[in-house]
């Protein structure tokens, strides 16, 4: 009960009524997008753009699965502080759209461990910090109650 009440926290609300994102949801969608990020960062930067992206995802197929995955995450990211503005048929199918959230980080989870078999298990900081945080993620967004209730229909 009490825990019910906190979650109905009028900070948790933006201004037309909507509930805001929480932080972690933010950082857990541009973790799933960093390939984008990425990408965009490197056709920022003129020069060093292919070294940039050699530099994190020396294999193409490995940049290509992280737009993939990092689609869904970074479509939910731009349409979760404007439910106000949905059309009908988006307000109706929004509190579905959770699913593609953890579905994502359980794919990049498999993607992680499948290049981590390519490199035979050798040890990584990079591969270990990356898979870590995607369980944390995949974790987070499985159990997080204002996550499911930013999926709420939008009144």
């Amino acid at each position: 009960m009490e825990s019910d009440m906190l979650l109905d926290n009028p900070d948790h609300f933006d201004q037309h009524g909507n509930r805001k994102a929480p932080w972690l949801f933010w950082f857990a969608t541009v973790f799933l997008a960093r390939a984008w990020w990425i990408f965009v960062f490197a056709g920022a930067s003129r020069g060093q753009g292919e070294t940039l992206l050699s530099l994190f995802y020396p294999d193409k197929y490995a940049l290509y699965t992280g737009f993939v995955t990092g689609t869904p995450a970074l479509c939910l990211m731009l349409l979760a502080g404007s439910q106000h503005l949905f059309p009908v048929w988006l307000k109706a199918k929004w509190q579905y759209l959770w699913w593609l959230l953890p579905a994502s980080c359980l794919v990049d989870l498999a993607i992680q461990v499948k290049h981590m078999m390519m490199l035979h298990w050798q040890f990584q900081w990079s591969a270990a910090v990356t898979l870590v945080v995607g369980g944390w993620v995949t974790f987070y967004l499985l159990k997080s109650r204002r996550v499911r209730l930013l999926f709420s229909v939008p009144e």
